[in-house]
């Protein structure tokens, strides 16, 4: 179980990664490429949270 919650915190640094290239892109005038950026990091935010709560309810 520990390699789930690893993946699941990787999946979290890696959608605020995302993230701060999409504030980069914002800054550099480039809105669409922000937005998709954007949009994958909350999507991979999600699925990242997501596995860490799941975790935490089986562990129960």
């Amino acid at each position: 179980m520990r390699i789930i919650t690893i993946l699941g915190l990787l999946l979290v640094l890696i959608s605020v990664a995302f993230m701060v290239v999409s504030v980069y892109l914002m800054a550099d005038n480039r809105i669409l490429a922000s937005l998709l950026s954007l949009a994958i990091g909350l999507i991979t935010l999600s699925g990242g949270l997501n596995i860490l709560r799941t975790y935490r309810g089986c562990r129960d």
